[in-house]
């Protein structure tokens, strides 16, 4: 099933970002059928930027804090508390 793409986000990248990318969940806590973290990692990386899917939130944690460089901006959007994803990519930060 081909899912809708939300291409207004794309314009917006370039190559001195990264993307990491969770499926979003619906209420039984499975990955809804509207959205497909592939598919908007796909066009991002057509445009030229580095996009990675996680099912896993502390993975995603981790591997950010390690990428993470002087004067990056790590931006977590979520509608609740997305495993605690702030504290473990705090503590990925802390650890170096």
């Amino acid at each position: 099933m081909q899912h809708p793409t939300p291409t207004g986000l794309c314009p917006a990248t370039g190559s001195q970002r990264r993307w990491a990318i969770e499926p979003i969940y619906n209420a039984t806590g499975e990955p809804t059928e509207r959205f497909s973290a592939e598919d908007l990692a796909a066009d991002i990386q057509a445009r030229g930027t580095t996009a990675e899917v996680f099912d896993d939130i502390d993975a995603a944690a981790v591997v950010q804090g390690q990428r993470a460089q002087d004067g990056d901006v790590i931006l977590v959007m979520s509608n609740g508390a997305f495993g605690n994803i702030w504290e473990k990519i705090l503590a990925a930060l802390s650890a170096g």
